[in-house]
């Protein structure tokens, strides 16, 4: 079996088969780079446009573009893209970091009549694959919330909110909260941590009730 073979007639090399397919055609495991270098790719006169390295960093995947920084996969997995140590961040949410000096972000692009969406999943079947999740419908421009594989809120295009209910109320002017519940829907208030108040409805009666033995007052004006 040829280790070496060079195609005249097509100018490709052939390492490891007497039958490349490309220029350079390697079967077999390559080594790049002497513990400083890595992979260069590079355009018009051997200006480095990129570079996969492992010899700026002894423990990770470096890529670089235009010869600087662009985005690592250190030796525990995690992925830094403007950071070359993403495990520097809370150990729990490192898993992606996204750095930027200025401002910074992340965009979620979907089509006119699509939806962008997060997920997250404690498993692959179809329930747990949406446990928790947060969508932007750009049909309807809504934004929704899901907790434990059921719509828990909504906002709508008018920015009315809805807790419980995917169609918010909606009045003749300004935005409201809309609250449902199967059995007993309501707010709670509270002070420094502890209940000082409650508006909440049942099937038949609607109670507004102040929980620390004192005064309930209705203002208008003052």
């Amino acid at each position: 079996t040829a280790k070496l073979f060079w195609d005249a007639s097509a100018e490709s090399l052939g390492l490891g088969t007497v039958a490349p397919t490309s220029a350079i055609d390697v079967r077999g495991e390559a080594v790049f780079g002497s513990g400083t270098d890595g992979l260069k790719l590079s355009y018009s006169g051997g200006n480095s446009t990129g570079i996969i390295d492992t010899g700026f960093t002894s423990t990770g995947l470096e890529f670089r573009t235009g010869n600087s920084f662009a985005a690592i996969i250190d030796a525990s997995g995690n992925v830094g893209i403007g950071t070359s140590s993403p495990s520097s961040y809370n150990s729990n949410i490192d898993d992606l970091v996204v750095y930027n000096a200025a401002s910074g972000g992340i965009t979620i692009a979907t089509g006119t009549t699509s939806q962008g969406a997060i997920a997250f999943a404690d498993g692959t079947s179809a329930a747990d694959e949406v446990m928790g999740r947060i969508r932007y419908s750009h049909d309807v421009n809504e934004m929704d919330f899901r907790v434990n594989n059921a719509e828990a809120m909504r906002i709508d295009s008018a920015g009315n909110v809805g807790i419980g209910t995917s169609s918010p109320a909606v009045r003749l002017s300004g935005t409201v909260l809309t609250v449902d519940d199967t059995s007993t829907a309501g707010l709670e208030l509270t002070n420094s941590g502890a209940q000082a108040g409650e508006m909440f409805s049942d099937a038949t009666n609607t109670y507004i009730s102040e929980r620390r033995a004192s005064n309930l007052i209705f203002r208008t004006a003052g």
